[in-house]
């Protein structure tokens, strides 16, 4: 998280960070790890972010990465506070859910007591994780808080998401972006709101042992954003629908409801679509300058 707010905020600044590395798909690599670091707090990040072929190709890898390392990190944690008969270690697990796990729910806007539906690998093993840690977090007697952060935009360094690289392409000129349906719905969370959500639970009595959605609460069909997008770029190049890579499991509909995490811990989104895209396009032209 303080690599993500140095980028961000520069809000956060812990005391000489470090890097420890390891394979979470393996429990002793796992344990290594947290011996060597025995972290206060943990945010589990740690997962393949992927819905599209690497899915539907390689399923095992899904699961070993996104709910088999989340399974091990928190063995690792139980293993070391028994060795070190440590009480209420770790102080608080904070975990990167997905608002993927809603699926093919009804009646949105979801709320954090809609009944997921998974439809998909990365949502099943998302939601497999949340059912892991709820048994842990009352065995272990640690606060895990779930965050359900909805679709994110606003990467410098790595355009795969669709606003992103749709963003780029037409800011870098192309004469045509080819994108996939036009009709699906998605609620977007701007990068910096996604960044503040984490700092916002971090040490919060009020987030442990809760779940929480954090977007905007506002949905656009892929065509809106895809028009704005282009207001935001100034771009007079052609878009081809239905070009896209396929996705049979594709959610057709993802719309939140923030209003627990606005109630709770006082949590807003700061960015509405069009003041985000108008910030991504500027940091993203100052990035091609330097």
């Amino acid at each position: 998280v303080w690599r993500l707010d140095k980028f961000v905020h520069e809000r956060y600044h812990p005391h000489n960070p470090r890097m420890v590395y390891c394979d979470v798909s393996s429990l002793d690599s796992c344990r290594r790890a947290i011996r060597e670091a025995l972290p206060e707090f943990v945010v589990h990040l740690a997962a393949i972010a992927s819905t599209d072929s690497i899915m539907y190709n390689e399923p095992e890898r899904m699961i070993d990465v996104t709910f088999k390392g989340t399974m091990n990190i928190s063995m690792a944690l139980s293993s070391c506070a028994k060795e070190n008969q440590y009480k209420s270690y770790p102080k608080q697990f904070i975990f990167a859910s997905s608002s993927e796990v809603y699926g093919a729910a009804a009646n949105p806007p979801f709320t954090e007591e809609t009944e997921p539906h998974p439809n998909n690998i990365y949502a099943v093993s998302k939601w497999a994780s949340e059912k892991h840690l709820r048994y842990w977090s009352q065995e272990t007697e640690i606060p895990v808080t779930v965050m359900r952060n909805f679709n994110t935009y606003g990467n410098l360094h790595y355009q795969r998401t669709l606003i992103d690289r749709a963003t780029k392409e037409m800011l870098d000129g192309a004469k045509m972006v080819k994108l996939g349906n036009p009709d699906t719905i998605r609620d977007w969370e701007f990068v910096d709101d996604h960044a503040d959500s984490y700092l916002t639970v971090i040490g919060n009595q009020k987030a442990y042992g809760e779940t929480f959605n954090f977007c905007r609460g506002e949905s656009y069909t892929i065509r809106e954003t895809v028009d704005r997008i282009m207001d935001a770029t100034d771009y007079t190049g052609e878009v081809e629908w239905g070009t896209g890579h396929p996705r049979p499991s594709d959610v057709p509909l993802l719309h939140g409801d923030p209003s627990k995490a606005q109630q709770v811990l006082g949590w807003e989104a700061k960015y509405n679509l069009t003041q985000g895209l108008e910030a991504y396009v500027s940091r993203l032209k100052e990035h091609a300058r330097q």
